[in-house]
């Protein structure tokens, strides 16, 4: 069946009338393994690349019997994502997993073809009642949207049903933090007598001075800061399973707080792991790090309602461009694809306010701004 490395050794396995055999083969030596192999099994040793594996599981995958219930059609779907087909990064999968398994609680017992519209929308005005907002509402229904034609597509259901739109969803305004704001939190990450909230203070610096995504201060390892140039780079990592949003790699310039920050953390860091934010047992934070991010955000009073760590980043991109950065500059530093997603900023900047005040230079009925100015005096 092939070898397998444990240890410094290789060993073997093979199956003899159906039942599986394992044994060292007591070498380090990969020439030397295969060469033991051959004698024992009396076989040559098949090698297959990556791709060969990947299509020999779509294969078994896909030869399955069709599901007959929506149950066994959302296990499928699970199976698909989590057997290593789907191209989604391995957050959005998580976040699919537990949309799914609502649909599976609701609808499991009903037949592949048996969803109908009228099932929706019920399922639609209970989450409404629940007091979710527009933009969940509509993340939820697009799940919906994309699983029901992943079933069609692969002939499981015949139809995809009527699924209700959410229009007038408006991008948020970016909420920065002010100096109070983030005095208070690194004061209640200090005192905190919750371990998990103290492991914050490495992902808040290192959003808040570097304007990361959570995904991108989670998977930030000690090889992406370079002190020598005083920079930290935000690299895919697809061995981890982690990719970049729109896998735009960049530059982040250290600034003198975060470099002495990160260089002290270094020195007195003794697990010798590969990731700078780490939880209170030293392992990299899981997608947990959002539920004690919104913990800090309720000790500390600031509220839950936008306790996410995006706020560090917003308060990161809202302070350089009231410091004067442009929005070019700025683009690049957030890793964003597009400047239009950038210019949202734009409504912080007290430039704004200037530019509009500057306005009142101009003539009007009373005269000129001087005419104006001697009439009030």
């Amino acid at each position: 069946m092939g070898l397998y490395h444990r240890n410094g050794v290789w060993y073997a396995r093979w199956y003899v009338g159906g039942r599986l055999q394992r044994r060292s083969l007591g070498t380090g030596n990969r020439a030397e393994a295969e060469s033991i192999y051959r004698s024992i099994t009396g076989k040559p040793l098949q090698r297959r690349t990556k791709q060969q594996r990947r299509r020999g599981k779509r294969a078994t995958f896909d030869a399955q019997s069709p599901p007959t219930t929506f149950a066994e059609l959302v296990e499928r779907y699970i199976a698909f994502h989590s057997n290593g087909h789907s191209h989604l990064k391995r957050s959005s999968i998580e976040a699919y997993l537990v949309q799914l398994r609502r649909f599976r609680e609701r609808w499991g017992r009903l037949g592949v073809d048996d969803l109908h519209e009228r099932a929706i929308d019920e399922w639609c005005e209970d989450r409404n009642a629940g007091g979710l907002s527009n933009a969940t509402l509509k993340a939820e229904r697009q799940v919906l949207r994309v699983f029901l034609r992943w079933g069609r597509d692969r002939d499981f259901i015949s139809r995809v049903p009527r699924i209700p739109q959410t229009h007038g969803v408006p991008k948020t305004k970016p909420r920065p933090l002010t100096e109070s704001d983030l005095y208070t939190i690194f004061k209640e990450i200090g005192t905190s007598n919750k371990p998990q909230v103290r492991a914050l203070e490495s992902f808040c610096m290192v959003q808040l001075h570097c304007g990361l995504r959570r995904e991108e201060a989670r998977f930030l390892s000690w090889p992406d800061v370079d002190f020598d140039v005083g920079e930290v780079v935000v690299t895919n990592k697809p061995e981890a399973g982690f990719t970049i949003k729109d896998s735009e790699e960049r530059a982040i310039r250290m600034n003198p707080l975060l470099y002495q920050y990160l260089n002290q953390l270094r020195q007195r860091r003794t697990d010798h792991g590969p990731w700078i934010c780490v939880n209170e047992r030293y392992a990299q934070w899981s997608l947990g790090v959002s539920k004690w991010m919104r913990q800090l955000f309720n000790d500390t009073g600031i509220g839950t309602q936008h306790g996410t760590s995006h706020r560090f980043r917003h308060t990161f991109a809202t302070y350089l461009l009231r410091s004067g950065t442009d929005l070019a500059t700025l683009r690049d530093l957030l890793g964003h694809s597009d400047i239009s997603v950038t210019s949202r900023y734009l409504g912080a900047s007290p430039k704004r306010a200037e530019a509009v005040a500057a306005l009142a230079q101009l003539p009007g009925p009373g005269g000129s701004a001087d005419e104006r100015r001697g009439q009030i005096h």
